[in-house]
């Protein structure tokens, strides 16, 4: 077998686990977030700049109520993508979830410190 046959077996292997595994991340962002962020991850391994892999871990993220993470990403999500109004709507939504956290915490130590 040439060299180059194998670079095309390995592109086509890599293709195909990419696509497993953002299959699998959109499947389970509804049912198990963190399988879904380790999935993102797994795709994010083969193809760092993919806007939707940092959108999706940025959604699970925020399904499990961890904002700054889930902003992490959605930031390089729209970083790469700057059209897409779906990863701008998800940002709004964690910037506000990120502010309400903030004034309830806020809240809850006013008084701590008189």
């Amino acid at each position: 077998m040439e060299r180059t046959d194998r670079g095309k077996q390995c592109s086509t292997a890599n293709g195909w686990m990419h696509g497993l595994h953002f299959w699998l991340t959109m499947r389970l962002l509804s049912t198990n977030q963190a399988d879904a962020v380790e999935s993102a991850q797994q795709v994010l391994l083969l193809e760092p700049n993919n806007s939707k892999a940092h959108f999706r871990m940025g959604d699970a993220y925020a399904a499990q109520k961890e904002y700054a993470l889930a902003k992490r990403q959605l930031l390089k999500a729209v970083k790469l993508e700057t059209s897409n109004t779906a990863i701008q709507k998800a940002m709004e939504r964690v910037v506000k979830c990120l502010a309400a956290e903030k004034a309830k915490d806020k809240k809850l130590y006013a008084g701590m410190f008189k």
